[in-house]
């Protein structure tokens, strides 16, 4: 009895002519498991992202909601503010503002068209842009 004796005789010899069909033939139950396991892979990597991207959807839509309620009630408290300041100066008086007003007005045009003249400041309070920009609303609704 050898230890190094085949237990029996292969039974088909590999030939030139039948080569690659034999391979086809013996590879072909691997090419099928790793192609399952490829899709197996593929479907978890995909189930992984969008559970992903769910839960941090989610977290984004909590996170932007607790933003806004913030900025909400910020925007409340400040409108309270501002009315009951606007009260308070509203019986204040307006002739005693008056000198206030004027000094701000005073102020606003320095600024406006200060020593040299503030071109950025000037375009923007231009009020010929509201004549160019009805000319542009009427001409493109002429055009069609």
């Amino acid at each position: 009895m050898t230890v190094l004796a085949p237990a029996q005789k292969p039974h088909r010899v590999l030939s030139a002519g039948n080569k690659t069909h034999n391979i086809n033939i013996i590879l072909a139950p691997a090419l099928i498991h790793s192609l399952a396991q490829l899709q197996r892979l593929v479907s978890t990597t995909t189930l992984f992202l969008l559970l992903r991207t769910y839960f941090l959807s989610i977290l984004l839509l909590q996170n932007s909601l607790y933003a806004t309620q913030v900025l909400l009630i910020q925007a409340v408290y400040a409108g309270k503010f501002g009315a009951r300041t606007g009260m308070d100066l509203a019986s204040f008086g307006w002739k005693k503002a008056e000198p206030l007003r004027k000094k701000l007005f005073f102020e606003f045009m320095v600024f406006v068209l200060g020593a040299g003249g503030n071109s950025v400041i000037l375009l923007v309070f231009w009020p010929g842009w509201l004549v160019i920009g009805a000319g542009m609303v009427a001409a493109s609704w002429a055009m069609g």
